[in-house]
């Protein structure tokens, strides 16, 4: 499969249990990054003070898989699933797992509940905009 074709999405958020500066999330990314590229999937993480944010697309069959795993993972506890669905193409193609901690005054942006915003939050993040 493509990654340029149309996939299915899902973004879910966390309540994180180690503090942001924990070594358990170079780990994380590692671990996805090594999976996704395996399963085509592609995405986007992102964390504060007390909150994964996840973007994450490919096919229906891989996600499940993968969300099935994440929420079994002891790291982190509630997860919610805001938004899932269709897409035509790929938001983030290029990134196996990205990553950015979010911190500061732009923490407020994983607390909110509108998935195109937190769409938007995470692809500021991958350009660097944080």
């Amino acid at each position: 499969m493509s990654k340029s074709e149309q996939t299915e999405f899902v973004i879910y958020r966390s309540e994180v249990i180690h503090p942001q500066d924990h070594l358990s999330n170079l780990d994380i990314l590692r671990a996805a990054e090594a999976r996704n590229g395996m399963l085509e999937l592609t995405g986007f993480l992102s964390r504060d003070h007390r909150h994964f944010v996840q973007f994450l697309e490919g096919q229906t069959e891989d996600l499940t898989k993968v969300m099935s795993m994440t929420e079994r993972d002891p790291r982190h506890h509630s997860m919610k699933i805001l938004a899932s669905g269709r897409q035509d193409a790929r938001q983030f193609a290029d990134w196996d797992m990205g990553f950015a901690p979010v911190t500061g005054d732009k923490q407020q942006a994983l607390g909110c509940r509108n998935a195109t915003e937190i769409r938007t939050q995470l692809q500021n993040a991958a350009r660097g905009g944080g």
